[in-house]
């Protein structure tokens, strides 16, 4: 039975090889890297998507939560002859979270609710790396028999078929990325800038990248008296490293 990984998932990766080497029942296991365009991990015909609870929040804040909902329902639209299976693997601890973010421990909840009541997906809350690698290799074995007879009947394509589907998947750009927040998706993609961050740097510009970045180029000093409000809604300044790349890439 194999483990399709996506290159990008090196900590997951590198801890599945290491509890395989060291565990007689998992050693007919097999874990394989490769370029996924969707989904983080592929067992047989179940697509897992992988999520700390921070790229949890980041997506909602920015319009990617819905827009990669929406990519996993084009391609089980477009595949549905495969019956594939979506699986969310949500890492990390609620109360901790809740205590050190801008966004609240409900609406977090209430996304991991969405995603199995409205989307139909089945959802796992993992509390770390280690964690979240047990729970695959679990899938993995007890899913073992199951996809082998049924490959066996098949010609053992059904795996090789939907990786390969999904690596060379093209997507139409998504109707969830609008105007009003293009402009977040792309500051998020500055090192050491958060959505949240982004939210309220873009909010006095009305969500206008332009405007902001106008701003930056003509008032060097703009970011320096910038303050963030926190969860608990006091006031702090934009950290010196993160003024100092928005400068670097945007001024």
């Amino acid at each position: 039975m194999k483990i399709i990984c996506d290159y990008r998932e090196h900590s997951i990766y590198n801890c599945l090889i290491k509890k395989i080497e060291t565990r007689k029942n998992y050693e007919n296991i097999v874990v394989e890297k490769t370029s996924l365009n969707i989904g983080d991990f592929v067992i047989g015909r179940y697509i897992i998507e992988r999520k700390t609870l921070s790229d949890l929040a980041s997506s909602i804040l920015d319009g990617r939560y819905k827009e990669q909902s929406s990519r996993l329902d084009s391609y089980i639209q477009e595949h549905i002859e495969e019956q594939p299976v979506v699986m969310y693997f949500i890492e990390g601890s609620l109360d901790l979270f809740a205590d050190s973010h801008n966004i609240n421990k409900d609406k977090l909840i209430s996304a991991c609710i969405s995603l199995m009541c409205s989307k139909n997906y089945k959802v796992f809350l993992t509390r770390h790396v280690n964690e979240t690698c047990d729970f695959l290799l679990k899938i993995c074995f007890k899913l073992g028999k199951d996809v082998v007879d049924s490959e066996a009947q098949n010609g053992g394509e059904s795996q090789i078929t939907i990786c390969n589907n999904i690596a060379k998947h093209q997507f139409k750009k998504s109707n969830q990325i609008i105007k009003d927040n293009i402009g977040i998706i792309m500051m998020t993609s500055i090192p050491n800038v958060s959505a949240n961050i982004a939210v309220q740097l873009l909010e006095p510009f009305e969500n206008d990248i332009y405007l902001f970045l106008k701003e930056i180029r003509e008032n060097e000093n703009y970011l320096d008296n910038i303050k963030l409000v926190t969860k608990d809604g006091k006031e702090r300044k934009l950290s010196k490293n993160t003024r100092e790349k928005v400068m670097e890439l945007c001024g």
